[in-house]
């Protein structure tokens, strides 16, 4: 699925904001003027007058004719409104893209929604939400939506709605952003995570009227991920420790070692495959970086989309350990170890030895890839259109590049420049030489080496 780079990076800066002349107060004033709040209180006039007997909804419940019949006060970002029935979308795929000016990855997704609905002008609409519970003022959002356009030179063109309820308590979540998929014959086919809005789910609901999302909603760890509740039942067990999937009810946790009563509990949720790869070998890992990674021979392969998929849950997974006794966190990292090596049938030793890698050069027509500027945005994932990288710093486009050749990479972490760059559709699966020749095109050279050095080598266990 398509990212903003936030999922890769953090690039949120702090901001200071000052006190205007009178003269910007004004125009404030009229903004917050036009820009005023959605009215979603039911009136006996707008046909609303049931809406008071509507309960959430469950994933395969049609939505209500009172629903239907409610009036949207769609907002334009320019202070613009333009008002709508709720029927006129009907037969087309709905996405509700729920929002707030206080989370970053929600705004930093909303590119992606409108690439979405250019891609599909008619077969479906994405409307954006903003609930009345977030507390945001039309002030607020003009702050904030100004750094967003004075950093990226971005403004958003999707219409929302504001200080919802309706559509809050009817699609219940407890975690922002959120996508509500209503299909084209008016059901509600579930809440999502933004991965999930991706050109394979929608092709599908579209022929199909469904596809297979991972639906989440409300969490159950969203108050407390420390305090993540055991992901396996351990009633009358005194020792476990084991792998599994992706689990839908849970937000992602990072590792830790709990314990109560004399008994302890170690557990990451949703973890990234590489994350887990590092935590499980973090002596053998100590001191390099994935770009570093030597694999046996047709291994890297066979497991480079679990390396590249950190946000898709096919390439998520959780781990739990519980031991009926107090134990340290080195101990617990043991147990954690073997776990992923029964499970993945990976281990990973470090070596020494004449090692071949690619040195990274830069050419002076990297000029030529430049940022535009814009919101960062990443796909990685064929599945959904080229691979493509946008105002991405190029020093992290670099360490990138070993999951797309056969060998280690070496480059100048010095490197400050942002780049737009789309490689061609079926790059992944072009031979060697043909990506290394498409990238010394842009302005990166990369050149065969030999060098004595430490290594870490990645093997399978038979």
């Amino acid at each position: 699925m398509r990212a903003p780079i936030l999922s890769i990076i953090k690039d949120i800066s702090k901001t200071r904001f000052y006190r205007r002349n009178s003269l910007l107060n004004i125009f404030t004033a009229i903004f917050v003027s036009m820009f005023s709040l959605s009215a979603q209180t039911p009136r006996r006039d707008s046909g609303a007058d049931g809406l008071s007997h509507l309960v959430a909804l469950k994933p395969g419940d049609k939505i209500p004719d009172a629903v239907w019949n409610q009036s949207l006060e769609l907002n334009y970002f320019n202070g613009k409104k333009k008002t709508i029935k709720f029927s006129e979308l009907k037969g087309k795929l709905i996405l509700l893209d729920f929002w707030a000016t206080t989370c970053p990855s929600c705004i930093e997704n909303i590119p992606h929604m409108e690439e979405i609905q250019k891609r599909y002008p008619q077969e479906l609409t994405v409307v954006l939400v903003n609930s009345k519970r977030n507390k945001d003022t039309p002030r607020r959002i003009k702050i904030v939506l100004d750094r967003y356009k004075e950093k990226y030179n971005f403004e958003i063109k999707l219409l929302t709605l504001l200080d919802d309820t309706i559509l809050t308590n009817l699609f219940p979540h407890n975690t922002i952003p959120n996508i509500t998929w209503i299909n084209p014959d008016g059901i509600f086919l579930g809440n999502t995570l933004p991965d999930e809005v991706g050109i394979k789910n929608i092709e599908a609901i579209l022929q199909n009227k469904n596809a297979d999302l991972q639906l989440s909603g409300e969490f159950r760890n969203k108050d407390n991920r420390m305090a993540t509740p055991p992901i396996f039942d351990t009633t009358g067990v005194k020792f476990l420790s084991a792998i599994t999937g992706y689990l839908p009810d849970y937000l992602p946790t990072y590792p830790n070692v709990a314990h109560k009563n004399d008994k302890s509990n170690y557990q990451m949720v949703n973890a990234a495959f590489n994350f887990m790869l590092r935590n499980a070998f973090k002596n053998e890992l100590k001191g390099f970086e994935s770009t570093d990674y030597v694999f046996e021979d047709g291994l890297k392969d066979k497991i480079q989309l679990m390396l590249l998929g950190g946000s898709r849950r096919e390439y998520q997974y959780s781990y739990q350990l519980f031991v009926a006794d107090t134990i340290s966190p080195g101990r617990a990292e043991r147990y954690f170890q073997k776990a992923f090596k029964d499970y993945f049938h990976l281990t990973i030793e470090r070596k020494r030895g004449p090692v071949s890698y690619y040195k990274i050069e830069i050419l002076d027509n990297i000029s030529d890839l430049k940022s535009k500027g814009g919101m960062h945005q990443i796909n990685v994932n064929p599945g959904e259109g080229p691979i493509f990288f946008r105002n991405f710093p190029l020093v992290t486009l670099l360490s990138l590049l070993h999951q797309y050749v056969d060998l280690p990479v070496s480059y100048d972490r010095n490197e400050d420049m942002q780049v737009d760059l789309t490689f061609p559709v079926g790059f992944e699966g072009m031979p060697v030489e043909e990506k290394l020749s498409f990238l010394a095109s842009k302005g990166i050279l990369l050149t065969r080496q030999q060098q004595e050095k430490e290594y870490p080598y990645i093997s399978r266990i038979y």
